[in-house]
């Protein structure tokens, strides 16, 4: 059954790195306070927060792929390197790495905008998010569109 994680929240960043996440995802992502959730980066400049049990089904697609395409073994490379686990905090806040928060512009930020994505949580640097959704936007939708004519 899936987690159904919906919704976007605007989160403050702490000046050591660690993004509030929402208790409604936390509760899916981690069901006991200590539970660890995987910290990894996103294929879009983002960051992905998922549940151990997730991540092992997404690292088997990824290394099987990389087998037979040679430019998913650089996304398989890049996410397998991001990888790390963490715990959430006392507060619901988890360390988001330097490295990985230079890569998709939260480093000395301090806001996040932090999504449900039905499974796993996507962490972005607003103006990124806003930026990517501005240009994709037209062409997901007229997508959408045309795919609900065809079911016609």
């Amino acid at each position: 059954m899936a987690a159904e994680m919906s919704g976007q929240h605007y989160v403050s960043i702490d000046a050591r790195g660690r993004a509030l996440v929402p208790q409604e995802y936390r509760t899916v992502l981690a069901k006991k306070a200590d539970d660890p959730v995987i910290v990894v980066l996103g294929s879009m400049n983002h960051i992905e927060v998922c549940t151990p049990e997730y991540w092992a089904a997404e690292k088997e697609r990824l290394l099987k792929s990389a087998k037979t395409k040679k430019k998913r073994k650089w996304l398989t490379r890049i996410k397998l390197s991001t990888a790390t686990e963490k715990t959430f905090d006392q507060v619901g806040r988890i360390r988001i790495e330097d490295s990985l928060a230079r890569k998709v512009g939260l480093k000395d930020k301090d806001e996040a905008l932090v999504i449900g994505m039905d499974d796993h949580v996507e962490i972005w640097e607003p103006g990124v998010f806003d930026r990517i959704s501005e240009e994709e936007a037209p062409y997901v939708l007229n997508e959408y569109d045309d795919e609900e004519e065809e079911d016609e």
